[in-house]
């Protein structure tokens, strides 16, 4: 069965104001943010409509308690969180506006339709974790969202203390870094992307239990 991972996240609008919340279904809450579902909600009254920032958690209770220390945090505290990762506040949403396939007509749709896809899939094999990378065009390519969210499921299966197994698929380990963003990056920006590439590869080097890369396919 596969793993179930808690989002601690925060929404934005063009004005900067912001917005904090937990869920089980990221990409099906941020879609609902953006659409206005919640009609008279926090998000639809002051459109606070772009995904800038989020964590990954195994554990209800860590998320939880992670979103009550995020909650007293003060906004400029929350401002250095999100650029700490995210320096230009970019639409982490954006890479699922670029899968049409799982956006269906709003017709036929209904409000928890949409699938969480956050660059890799968490299963169970004989006592392992294999973590499985994941992506619509099948390259597996390493966009910042997916580099956060992989680093924050690597952390909360460390307390799993059982060994991981990092897959991709038959044809792609991973093409590496997402190149068309990280061309788009400013000096700062390109800085603080290295930084979440080193967090993760420090993710992996502090994992209480072996780590194996099965790497099948192009891996850069």
């Amino acid at each position: 069965m596969p793993a179930k991972f808690y989002y601690v996240y925060i929404m934005a609008s063009h004005r900067r104001v912001l917005y904090l919340g937990l869920t089980s279904k990221l990409e099906t809450r941020a879609w609902q943010h953006q659409h206005d579902v919640f009609e008279d909600s926090f998000t639809a009254r002051y459109r606070a409509h772009k995904l800038v920032y989020f964590e990954t958690y195994s554990s209800i209770h860590s998320a939880i308690a992670r979103e009550k220390k995020l909650k007293h945090f003060t906004r400029a505290e929350k401002i250095r969180l999100i650029e700490s990762v995210n320096p230009k506040w970019r639409d982490l949403s954006e890479q699922w506006k670029r899968r049409p396939q799982i956006l269906p007509p709003p017709s036929s749709r209904r409000k928890d339709d949409i699938p969480v896809g956050l660059g890799f899939v968490v299963e169970e094999q004989g006592g392992a974790r294999i973590l499985r990378l994941h992506s619509a065009d099948g390259t597996n390519r390493l966009t910042a969202a997916a580099v956060m969210s992989l680093t924050g499921a690597i952390r909360s299966l460390a307390a799993e203390g059982r060994p991981l197994i990092l897959n991709g698929n038959q044809k792609f380990f991973s093409a590496g870094a997402d190149l068309a963003e990280i061309a788009a990056l400013t000096g700062p920006a390109a800085f603080a992307f290295a930084r979440m590439g080193q967090a993760l590869m420090d993710a992996v080097d502090r994992f209480p239990a072996p780590v194996i890369a099965a790497v099948c396919g192009y891996c850069m």
